[in-house]
């Protein structure tokens, strides 16, 4: 069991790091974002050559994931056409993002943060993030 409580700043930008050069080897640019329990971010890197559009939407699936308390890509299946949260896409001012890159981050259990990431296909960014969830595991079991 973790003594972590919280999200903070050097975690966020250990995993940023890591995650920035996974991106780099496979050769597509991110933006990657770390919002805390209630979607504030607390970090966003903009990698260079990063499209301007990925801004918004990293820091909103952050956002998505860490308040949903969901992972993006799951929220897309049940925000389909028929599914049991169709139409939260609509919702707080657009920022819930419904495809995959976002992922809530957890500590014992207790969702704490989400990250997101946006540079490359829905694919490319969902590994990423996947990657930056599993990073950040493992740090907080080390604190």
């Amino acid at each position: 069991m973790s003594n972590l409580k919280y999200l903070n700043l050097s975690i966020a930008t250990k995993v940023m790091k890591e995650v920035e050069s996974t991106a780099e080897e496979l050769g597509t640019p991110i933006v990657i974002a770390i919002a805390n329990e209630w979607g504030f971010p607390i970090a966003v890197h903009f990698m260079d050559g990063a499209l301007p559009a990925s801004y918004d939407i990293a820091v909103n699936k952050a956002y998505t994931s860490a308040t949903v308390r969901l992972s993006t890509e799951v929220l897309k299946e049940l925000s389909r056409d028929g599914g049991e949260l169709f139409g939260i896409m609509n919702t707080n001012s657009g920022k819930i993002v419904t495809f995959p890159g976002g992922f809530p981050l957890e500590v014992n259990g207790k969702v704490v943060g989400g990250v997101g990431v946006s540079g490359g296909t829905a694919d490319y960014d969902n590994k990423l993030a996947y990657i930056a969830k599993e990073i950040w595991e493992e740090f907080a079991s080390q604190r």
